[in-house]
């Protein structure tokens, strides 16, 4: 019974299918064939089995069959250059891209850093409420900086300010950018506090 809860885990915690030193054991199989087997299972099944050279099973829907769930065919480089200079997440197009708090929870009074990430926006103002609804912080941002901060989005214009809190708590920040012609973004998310 451990053989298949390890390749399931595997599975689950990889995000691909593992390489099987021996052949899965036939209770996989068994259940991947059962009627009593939900599709999905048998979905996540299948991408465990299919890989295994010792048994071919058929897929478990059409989607499948047709090549839908295949690993993506290979992309050459200069298709990816040319696709990355046309996305809007690398130029000042206004759209909300990251908007977060850090360190969080913020521990012994260490300052809180809010970072934005929407483009050139007009105007971008902050404000941190507590738990009660009270205004505890409040500020405009002034003109942002191009930032890789490591996220995955590459350089962006990046507004940030600095709080710091006052007492132990959960409090609330909004960010809301503004731009002329475009309707505003807002963006809200919890900070713990902890002294």
């Amino acid at each position: 019974m451990r053989e298949p809860r390890a390749a399931w885990l595997a599975f689950v915690l990889l995000g691909a299918a593992p390489a099987f030193p021996q052949a899965p054991s036939d209770s996989l199989y068994d259940l991947y064939f059962s009627s009593a087997t939900p599709l999905y299972y048998r979905k996540a099944l299948y991408r465990v089995l299919r890989d295994n050279p010792a048994r071919k099973i058929p897929p478990p829907d059409s989607s499948y069959a047709a090549g839908l769930f295949s690993p993506p065919p290979a992309v050459s480089s200069a298709a990816v250059a040319a696709r990355a200079s046309t996305t809007p997440s690398n130029s000042t197009a206004f759209f909300l891209r990251a908007a977060y708090a850090f360190p969080n929870p913020s521990r012994h009074g260490a300052p809180v850093d809010f970072r934005l990430q929407a483009g050139l926006a007009d105007s971008v103002d902050l404000q941190v409420t507590d738990a009660v609804g009270r205004r505890v912080f409040s500020a405009a941002l002034g003109a942002p900086r191009t930032l890789d901060d490591g996220n995955g989005l590459g350089p962006q214009p990046t507004y940030d300010c600095i709080w710091n809190p006052g007492a132990s708590g959960v409090y609330v920040y909004v960010f809301t950018a503004r731009k002329a012609g475009r309707p505003s973004l807002r963006k809200s998310g919890r900070i713990a506090v902890v002294k």
